[in-house]
């Protein structure tokens, strides 16, 4: 392989005989990847430096892969430095003594270098782990920067953690001017690694505003993160891609990408750390398969839960989506049951998107058992959550439901091509982003409310329309809905 900064922007800390085997190793490996499997290969099996196996788990929890992290555990497991690399096995308490661990490293007189690092090891699970005083660690890590210039190169990190409190704290323009400076720094120090992580979560907060826009930063990402052998960082841009294709509708190419995604992690034996059970229970929600979306949602509960089946923060909202799916599937019962028992953590935990998601299963399930007004006062609710968060992965299958909602309880008479506000709101907002496939389940809602109307000559020419909006693939499913529709009218003419 190339010389690679992420590997050599640590060599002004080392001394030469370090520098030396990673030279060597770096001119015999094939990529990332492979550099770090002959890395560990070196640290377990001969007498070398604290130092270097340092290395190894820094770099190994780059890549993600679960088998290196087993081979140096035995080794090197209770090493103080090389603790917060080799934790990953979704234990509680390792998650809940992660902070305790840095404590006593930065509190020692390890090497400096080290330390920034660890900062944003910390920082990096703000939101997830509320125990953890992100802030202090962030702040640590860039004071330890302004005491010793030549730690510049980690500032890429620190500014990629400072980019993600400012996402959670609301402020989107200084979450994006951070991470834009950090791909800066990145680059400059040939961080590739890094500067694919920071690209990923640009994109993340783009698709926020804009689905489309986001797409090139997840493209650049992959190229990047390919470029190296980083696989995880390229099965994740996939993902995100399929967030994108998700969110305009096109749900074919969206469960796509999240298998894609997964195959690539299984393949490469890395932690598949964006769950992507959860998101296809949602993709099949969307496209009215109960069956499969209540698959993957029981799957999801599993991967969103402790390595011993206790439950993590997240696992409520795989619980909440095999609620959706259940209703889909008219287990009504369970589903409300699920959810009643599901009410305490959500309210527990207090995180808006959760509360939003806890809105919007209750929703579709009051409408479900025939009370309308609630299940409407619970999805405009959940839709405001989801509005202000700018969260369209929920935000914009909401609005097809309160469409469908609408169209289901519309009386006869009136306008034959809108059933009232949210259908007027859903195509606007599919038309002015330019989501084919939301298109589409607009024009799928028009002509059921014509077929309700008493007019299906003109839903006949509205699924004959929806037919043009795109023809790709992507939208496979909604054409062959959309096509059936169009048949069925064609036979009972």
């Amino acid at each position: 392989m190339e010389p690679l900064g992420t590997i050599t922007m640590y060599y002004q800390f080392l001394d030469s005989e370090i520098v030396d085997i990673l030279d060597g190793i770096m001119q015999e490996a094939n990529d990332y990847r492979d550099f770090c499997e002959q890395l560990v290969e070196h640290v377990i099996t001969e007498d070398l430096p604290t130092e270097l196996a340092y290395l190894a788990g820094v770099h190994v929890w780059n890549i993600g892969s679960y088998d290196l992290v087993h081979r140096l555990r035995p080794k090197f497991g209770n090493t103080i430095q090389m603790l917060g690399w080799i934790w990953k096995t979704r234990r509680r308490e390792q998650y809940e003594s992660l902070d305790k661990w840095a404590e006593v490293v930065l509190s020692e007189d390890y090497e400096d270098w080290i330390k920034p690092g660890i900062c944003y090891e910390i920082t990096n699970f703000t939101g997830r782990f509320p125990i953890l005083e992100a802030s202090k660690y962030l702040n640590m890590g860039l004071k330890f920067i302004q005491q010793n210039p030549k730690l510049d190169c980690f500032m890429s990190y620190l500014l990629d953690g400072q980019g993600m409190m400012n996402s959670l704290e609301g402020q989107l323009q200084d979450a994006i001017s951070c991470l834009e400076e950090g791909v800066r720094v990145a680059e400059k120090y040939d961080d590739k690694y890094q500067a694919s992580i920071l690209l990923f979560h640009l994109g993340r907060l783009k698709l926020n505003a804009d689905a489309n826009a986001s797409w090139k930063y997840f493209e650049e990402s992959y190229r990047t993160a390919d470029s190296i052998g980083h696989v995880q960082g390229a099965a994740f841009a996939i993902l995100s891609m399929g967030h994108v294709a998700y969110v305009r509708g096109e749900y074919d190419l969206a469960l796509q990408s999240y298998f894609r995604c997964k195959e690539m992690c299984v393949d490469a034996d890395v932690w598949d750390g964006d769950h992507t059970a959860l998101y296809q229970a949602r993709v099949y929600y969307s496209m009215n398969q109960g069956q499969d979306a209540l698959l993957w949602a029981e799957t999801a509960i599993q991967e969103l839960s402790y390595a011993d089946g206790t439950p993590m923060p997240e696992t409520v909202i795989g619980i909440i989506e095999k609620a959706r799916a259940l209703v889909l599937l008219e287990r009504l019962s369970k589903a409300s049951e699920l959810l009643a028992n599901a009410k305490k953590t959500v309210l527990k935990d207090g995180r808006e998107d959760i509360l939003g998601l806890f809105k919007y299963a209750n929703g579709i399930l009051e409408v479900s058992e025939g009370r309308t007004l609630e299940g409407m006062t619970n999805l405009e609710e959940a839709f405001d959550i989801f509005e202000q968060s700018s969260n369209q992965l929920l935000s914009v299958p909401c609005l097809v439901d309160l469409a469908r909602v609408e169209v289901k309880n519309y009386d006869i008479g009136g306008d034959l091509d809108n059933s009232g506000p949210w259908m007027s709101k859903l195509e606007q907002h599919a038309r002015e982003r330019d989501y084919p496939g939301i298109l589409m389940e607009h024009a799928l809602l028009k002509a059921e409310f014509q077929m309700k109307q008493g007019a299906p000559e003109a839903a006949k020419k509205t699924f004959a329309e929806a037919l043009t909006i795109y023809d790709s693939p992507s939208v496979r499913t909604l054409r062959k809905k959309i096509e059936e529709r169009l048949q069925s009218l064609a036979i009972d003419a």
